[in-house]
């Protein structure tokens, strides 16, 4: 069977978000944001520095980088120079970044990518309820990519059942209704149900 193109409009990128230093190494984006990172640093020749994201910090106030036997962290390699490191294809979902390992960091920022929607109207009487609402609506718009993903940090598959609620919320809190359609395409395709 032939691959069947979808009708989905291609991921757009925002404009280059900077991490703001805590000290220590650690880097805070403000918000839970999807993106690619750009590394901006030094690292010794033959070095190796360890990266880790998260979405929240641990008592060490670093992000969590272990859970169960997961491992959130990729390595650079020293060249001894100043570079600008890109990881064009490790998307990372994100609030904290940290370095362990010789570093002299320049600059830590993260190209975020997001799927195009228009966002519906909802005003909510209560602060509490609308703040509510809008982080749930920033979540899901953050697990909108090629497919829905569960989770933009941890997981990022495209698991019936959550895919399900997240495309029941997509209706209703979003214009038009092509990407929760064609999600649904894409499911119906899967032989493993």
């Amino acid at each position: 069977k032939e691959t069947t193109l979808r009708p989905i409009e291609r991921l757009e990128y925002q404009s280059l978000k900077k991490g703001i230093s805590l000290g220590n190494h650690v880097y805070d984006f403000q918000e839970e944001t999807v993106g690619y990172p750009v590394i901006k640093a030094t690292i010794p020749l033959g070095k190796e520095v360890v990266v880790s994201f998260g979405e929240w910090l641990n008592e060490e106030r670093k992000p969590q980088r272990h859970i169960g036997e997961r491992d959130f962290s990729f390595v650079l390699k020293g060249s001894g120079k100043e570079e600008t490191y890109m990881h064009p294809i490790r998307k990372l979902g994100l609030r904290y970044l940290s370095f362990e390992g010789e570093i002299d960091v320049k600059e830590v920022s993260l190209l975020p990518v997001l799927y195009p929607s228009k966002e519906k109207k909802v005003v909510l009487d209560s602060p509490l309820h609308q703040k509510i609402y809008d982080v749930a609506l920033h979540t899901l718009r953050l697990n909108m990519m090629e497919h829905y993903f569960d989770c933009p940090w941890r997981e990022q598959s495209f698991y019936g059942l959550d895919s399900r609620f997240s495309m029941r919320y997509g209706y209703a809190a979003l214009e038009g209704s092509v990407y929760q359609r064609e999600a649904l395409h894409l499911m119906s395709e899967d032989r493993n149900w």
